[in-house]
């Protein structure tokens, strides 16, 4: 077959580099430069509609609009596999960082910026999506002084990635950001020792949800884990962790057994990734790239040059990711009915 123009292909996008992959009859991976992205596909299009409803239209009426993922490469990954998912299509892989990231929905286009080494962030345009939609982001003298107001359409909805390894060096920024109308949050492969790490983490989310108390909050369980992967993880860590987490969520328990703080409508959800990815474990009927990750990876680490790919033997599609995905959806049809 001849090789298809950008329209007939799966596209996945950085800020720089705009790139659409495909495989030929042989199951040759090829990629060619995009332009533009095309938003095609009935799911992607089902996904932006849910999330900015609850985004611009609830969020909006009570005065929270942002949507806030927090996290390790885990959670970068279903940031990431949101936002094809939101392109249309089927294949997805990152070009991973440790920083950042920040992805803006308009009616007729997107775009994506990814704060390298915390440049980018006080750019006018980016600085006044920041200030609108995830007030409590900049504090004191991180940026560099106000910029004048700008012009131009609103977004439909802006979700944020924030960087963020393990509960007891968590991240401040999540606990200012007082109008968001969504957080998605899990501490994976980096907590690595010590399951009362995350309880000043739980007292310190009770009393910001119950300040914010329109906000919904998911907390994801971790994954099996492969014995010789990178973090050593093992099941005697994981299901302690998990079921932690469960009780804070689920039953209402807080740190070490006491009760949760939570009040008024505690908006507090669990999806458990961890069943999921235990239903498709024994079978290995998805494939990870590197016994940690399900998604397919350009290598180096952005913004390098891209060197070459981990390949989780799927045709770089992201079953294990879209189907979290499909819950968190499915969450928020339920909240908004």
């Amino acid at each position: 077959k001849d090789e298809p123009t950008c329209a007939e292909v799966s596209t996945f996008g950085l800020p720089i580099n705009r790139v659409s992959i495909y495989f030929d009859q042989d199951q040759v991976l090829h990629t060619r430069n995009c332009r533009r992205h095309h938003y095609s596909k009935q799911r992607g299009a089902t996904a932006a509609a849910i999330m900015s409803y609850h985004a611009s239209i609830i969020g909006k009426a009570e005065g929270r609009r942002g949507i806030l993922f927090t996290g390790d490469s885990m959670m970068r990954q279903q940031f990431q596999s949101l936002v094809c998912m939101f392109r249309g299509g089927e294949i997805c892989m990152e070009q991973y960082f440790h920083s950042d990231s920040l992805y803006v929905l308009y009616k007729d286009r997107d775009v994506q910026y990814i704060f390298n080494e915390d440049e980018g962030k006080n750019k006018p345009e980016i600085y006044k999506v920041l200030k609108a939609w995830f007030p409590g982001y900049f504090e004191g003298a991180e940026h560099s002084g106000d910029f004048p107001a700008i012009g131009g359409e609103e977004p439909l909805m802006a979700i944020l990635y924030l960087w963020d390894r393990k509960p007891d060096m968590r991240r401040p920024e999540q606990m200012r950001m007082n109008n968001l109308s969504l957080q998605i949050t899990s501490y994976m492969y980096w907590w690595d020792d010590g399951n009362e790490k995350i309880d000043d983490y739980m007292r310190d989310k009770d009393k910001h949800l119950n300040a914010n108390p329109h906000q919904t909050y998911v907390f994801l369980t971790m994954p099996w884990h492969e014995e010789d992967g990178n973090t050593g993880l093992y099941e005697e860590t994981r299901w302690p962790r998990n079921r932690k987490t469960f009780e804070w969520i689920i039953n209402k328990k807080g740190p070490s057994e006491e009760a949760s703080k939570c009040q008024g409508p505690c908006r507090r959800w669990l999806i458990d990734y961890g069943t999921i990815a235990d239903t498709n474990r024994g079978e290995n009927i998805i494939n990870r790239v590197d016994r940690d990750h399900y998604q397919c990876a350009w290598l180096q680490e952005y913004p390098q040059q891209v060197a070459t790919i981990k390949h989780n033997r799927q045709g770089c599609r992201d079953p294990m990711n879209v189907a979290v995905l499909q819950w968190l959806l499915a969450l928020l049809v339920r909240i908004q009915q």
